[in-house]
């Protein structure tokens, strides 16, 4: 199993839209990307208007290194996103399967959140 941070960035409320182009580095489903984590992204910039800014890390899982694609690329298994605000006290954590069997008619933004301290690094 290997986790790899991917991305972390602070989302401002005036650089929103330009921040996004640059957030996808992952292999993910087209319909996790299409229909469920897009929510998480629209959900980042929304707290990023609310709190004047947002930090938030992206988190890709391996649990199956043998899992590929072309070019040997591996397949994340999952994928997170952390939100923070140090100065508001704001933390959500978010976990989503890559899979491409996605119930995205009934997902829901709060069925992927998950408590932060199953992410802690011990």
């Amino acid at each position: 199993m290997r986790f790899e941070y991917f991305l972390a960035t602070k989302l401002a409320k005036c650089s929103c839209a330009r921040v996004a182009k640059w957030m996808r580095v992952g292999t993910q489903s087209a319909s996790v990307n299409q229909k469920t984590w897009i929510k998480v992204e629209r959900y980042g910039r929304t707290l990023a208007q609310k709190l004047g800014y947002i930090n938030s890390i992206s988190i890709a899982k391996y649990d199956d290194l043998s899992n590929k694609i072309g070019n040997d690329i591996v397949i994340p298994t999952k994928f997170y996103r952390i939100y923070y605000n140090n100065e508001a006290k704001f933390e959500k954590c978010f976990e989503y399967e890559n899979t491409l069997d996605v119930d995205y008619k009934n997902d829901k933004l709060k069925n992927h959140e998950i408590d932060c301290q199953t992410l802690r690094v011990k």
